[in-house]
C-alpha cells in the first residue's frame, strides 16, 4: 500500500513539473524568426488571393447528360428497393430499374439489374440486349459477359458468341471454374462440328 501511495505522488510530482514546464515555455515569445508562422495560417486569410479575379470558363457541351448527387443517390435507393422486389416478383422491379436507369445512364449496374429481371421473368430478347448496354458502359461489371454467354449457349443457340462472352469472361478476370469447363466442351464441339 505504502508502494502505491508512493508511486501516486510521485506521478502527480512529475505531472505537476511538466506542466510548469510547458507553461513557462508557452509564455516566452519566440526568438527566432523562423518559428513565426505566416500571417496566413494565423488569420486563415491570404490578401493576396481575395484581388484576383477569376477567368471566365466555358465547359464543352458534353453528349452525355448531367449527373448529379442527388440523381446517383435516387438511382442507387431505387435500384436497392427494385434489387429486393426482384428476388420475389421480378417482373415488378422492372419500372424500377428502368427509373434507376433514367436517374444515372451512364452506371451500367441499373442496366445489368435489368437484364438479370428480364431474364427472370422470361423476356429473354430483352435480357440479352440490355446486358448489351451494359457492356457499353464504363464500368460494365464483368458477370454481364458470363450471362450473356449463358443465354447464346442455352436459349439463342450462338456457340460462337457464347464462346466469345465466355473468352472475355475470363479473360477480364472471371473465377467461376465452371466457365472454363463450359468453354473447353464448347471448344471442343465446335471443332468437331467443322469438317
Amino acid at each position: 500500500m505504502k508502494q502505491c501511495i508512493s508511486f501516486l505522488v510521485v506521478s502527480l510530482l512529475l505531472f505537476a513539473g511538466h506542466a510548469m514546464i510547458c507553461e513557462t515555455l508557452l509564455a516566452q515569445e519566440p526568438s527566432s524568426e523562423s518559428l513565426r508562422l505566416p500571417e496566413v495560417v494565423i488569420t486563415g486569410t491570404d490578401q493576396s488571393k481575395i484581388q484576383r479575379i477569376l477567368p471566365k470558363v466555358t465547359l464543352p457541351h458534353s453528349s452525355l447528360p448531367l449527373v448529379l448527387e442527388s440523381s446517383h443517390d435516387e438511382a442507387g435507393r431505387l435500384i436497392a428497393e427494385a434489387n429486393l422486389l426482384a428476388l420475389i416478383q421480378p417482373e415488378k422491379a422492372i419500372p424500377l430499374y428502368r427509373e434507376a436507369i433514367t436517374q444515372n445512364p451512364t452506371d451500367s449496374l441499373g442496366y445489368h439489374r435489368l437484364a438479370d429481371a428480364y431474364r427472370a421473368s422470361g423476356q429473354y430478347d430483352e435480357a440479352l440486349n440490355t446486358y448489351q448496354h451494359a457492356l457499353d458502359r464504363a464500368n460494365s461489371p464483368l458477370e454481364a459477359h458470363y450471362q450473356l454467354g449463358m443465354l447464346y449457349e442455352t436459349l439463342f443457340n450462338d456457340p460462337q458468341k457464347a464462346i466469345e462472352h465466355y473468352q472475355l469472361y475470363i479473360k477480364r478476370g472471371g473465377t467461376d471454374p465452371r466457365v472454363r469447363l463450359w468453354l473447353r466442351n464448347m471448344t471442343r464441339r465446335e471443332s468437331q462440328a467443322v469438317p
